[in-house]
């Protein structure tokens, strides 16, 4: 009876390292799309002293954030809500960019989602861990813009992850 259970004990255990090594092939797979998704960003911008310019990569988050900051904060705050005004200023840019930005963030909140709703890692503790491995590979500007992204009725989904 003893050996029944060790023999169980250790099948649960062989089980358990099985669908955490395929959890973890199909999480990386999604982390290298994310990769080449970022690498291969070329966006047209212009430029405050009105040229065109083309923003690659992380170079694009800077840009990115940077517009939306200056445009809060140069905008008249005067008797507006000043969270309303920002979704408004950060939504007239996003849709500038939508075309980049949208299949960027839908990348982003899969991964978020497929660590949140996976069953092979088990614990908050082992989520935490795959999501601390996602959040090191974002940039500053990158977790900026996704924070920016959360205030926008577009990003609601992640208001649930902050």
């Amino acid at each position: 009876m003893e050996e029944m259970e060790n023999t169980r004990e250790v099948f649960n255990k062989e089980l358990h390292s099985v669908t955490l090594q395929q959890f973890e092939s199909k999480f990386f797979q999604f982390m290298q799309l994310y990769h080449q998704l970022l690498t291969t960003l070329k966006v047209p911008v212009t430029l405050e002293n009105g040229e065109k310019a083309v923003k690659e990569g992380r170079e694009f988050f800077s840009f990115f954030t940077e517009e939306v900051y200056a445009a809060y904060t140069l905008a008249d705050k005067a008797g507006k809500d000043e969270i309303t005004l920002f979704e408004n200023i950060y939504e007239d840019i996003y849709d500038e960019y939508k075309n980049v930005l949208g299949p960027y963030f839908r990348n982003i909140n899969f991964l978020i989602k497929f660590i949140d709703q996976s069953t092979e890692v088990g614990t908050d503790e082992g989520k935490s861990f795959y999501a601390q491995i996602l959040r090191a590979q974002l940039s500053n500007d990158e977790v900026t813009a996704i924070a920016y992204h959360g205030f926008s009725s577009e990003g609601r989904w992640f208001s649930g992850y902050t």
